[in-house]
């Protein structure tokens, strides 16, 4: 690797090391050389391999697109997935957090959310709603064959499983979001609770009910946050401050991408398979991005703060969904 990328490259990898552990000491473990071996390569003074480059930029999360000097219409992700087993998941959620906590770690930073669907943090901060989310993924997206034939309760998802997934909630908490929302945002979750109740997924009627009541707190936390400016998490706004906007479009599809400006690198996501996400720190692809988003926002209006009118309005409109679900299954 060329010694001025190289430079560029370590500088990335301090930016996201954790101040906690000796960078060197944590490269020379990773490399499996000496730390004085390790200290020429942060100088510069030894070349790293195209092999040691793609084990750091595993591990500290830095794409190595990131650092291709000049203009090039190849853009290299990272990728955070799993398949359909919980043990897996519990390792994507660690690996999110991670990543996620690297953000959250920066000084300054900002974030904006087109959402297809409601960010799944905010379901994670309802127990019950979680462990539906939890379910609906592995027996649906993942077709996990070990529950094929299992009805949700709320007594079937390991506690660690709900446990790691409200730890990472708690790190998207802390960051400051703008989240872009269209009229379907709300509705997937509905649809899902209602083609579950259907299908005769669920234990019983009482527990389509009790999910219906948890998607309404959540909804409840969201207007809570939109109405105050700051994130709320456990039913309490979330200290210190951490500023919260709401937009609504309903013009452009959203596609559930992400982009978050920090004082020290840019990162853009892409979700895709529901839950899956590509990730880069691409100059060129995040500035486009930031771009996109923004744009989006100035043709967009804006829930939050003093908009207690078109607000209420938007939260009314799903408060409703939520009860004509509950009427119909209490009917059916």
């Amino acid at each position: 690797m060329k010694q001025d990328i190289q430079t560029v490259f370590f500088e990335r990898v301090k930016q996201r090391a954790k101040s906690n552990i000796s960078l060197v000491d944590e490269i020379a473990d990773l490399l499996q050389i000496s730390n004085d071996s390790a200290y020429r390569r942060l100088r510069g003074e030894t070349a790293i391999t195209l092999e040691e480059a793609a084990v750091l930029s595993k591990h500290f999360g830095v794409s190595l697109g990131e650092i291709s000097p000049g203009k090039s219409d190849t853009v290299l992700f990272g990728r955070s997935t799993f398949r359909d087993q919980p043990l897996e998941f519990e390792e994507f959620l660690t690996k999110t957090s991670e990543y996620l906590q690297r953000i959250a770690d920066t000084k300054e930073k900002h974030g904006i959310y087109a959402a297809k669907d409601i960010p799944i943090f905010h379901h994670f901060q309802i127990p019950e709603m979680g462990m539906f989310k939890l379910f609906f993924w592995l027996k649906t997206i993942r077709a996990n064959q070990a529950i094929d034939a299992v009805k949700f309760d709320f007594n079937i998802i390991p506690p660690e499983l709900m446990k790691k997934s409200r730890a990472l909630a708690k790190i998207y908490f802390q960051i400051p979001f703008t989240e872009i929302w269209n009229e379907d945002t709300g509705n997937a979750a509905l649809r899902q609770i209602e083609y579950f109740h259907e299908a005769g997924w669920l234990a019983n009627k009482s527990v389509a009910l009790k999910l219906c009541d948890a998607f309404e707190e959540v909804i409840r936390t969201i207007h809570n946050q939109t109405e105050t400016g700051f994130k709320w998490f456990d039913g309490k706004q979330v200290h210190p401050d951490v500023p919260f906007e709401l937009y609504y479009n309903d013009l452009v599809g959203l596609d559930n991408s992400i982009f978050v400006a920090t004082d020290q690198f840019p990162v853009s996501m892409i979700g895709y398979n529901e839950l899956d996400y590509l990730f880069t720190s691409h100059p060129g692809f995040c500035r486009e991005a930031q771009s996109f988003l923004q744009k989006q926002i100035s043709k967009s209006m804006l829930l939050s703060g003093s908009s207690e009118r078109e607000r209420n309005k938007f939260f009314n409109r799903i408060y409703h969904k939520i009860i004509t679900l509950k009427a119909k299954i209490v009917a059916s």
